[in-house]
């Protein structure tokens, strides 16, 4: 499978459990590996841990924190080329 059919599978895998994630988790940090909720951990930390030590370094797998929107940032926003501050990424939230 290629790295951005992983990543289309986990983002969906979210947002199929969005809503319980939400109201028992909200604020935490949840690894998502392909369809299944690997599982939930209080701080970014812990979860990248857990994460690596059961998939490796390279995963794939997805991390994110529960209760806050996806930014996508262009590739020149990644490299530093333009700026994206707060107003900006309140705007382009999904």
């Amino acid at each position: 499978m290629a790295e951005t059919d992983h990543l289309e599978t986990e983002l969906a895998t979210f947002e199929k459990h969005r809503e319980t994630l939400e109201a028992g988790h909200k604020g935490d940090y949840v690894v998502i590996r392909g369809t299944e909720i690997v599982g939930t951990y209080p701080d970014c930390d812990t979860a990248a841990r857990a994460a690596i030590e059961r998939f490796g370094p390279t995963g794939p797998f997805l991390l994110r924190q529960i209760g806050r929107y996806a930014v996508r940032l262009s590739p020149a926003a990644s490299l530093g080329y333009i700026g994206v501050g707060p107003d900006e990424a309140a705007s382009k939230r999904s």
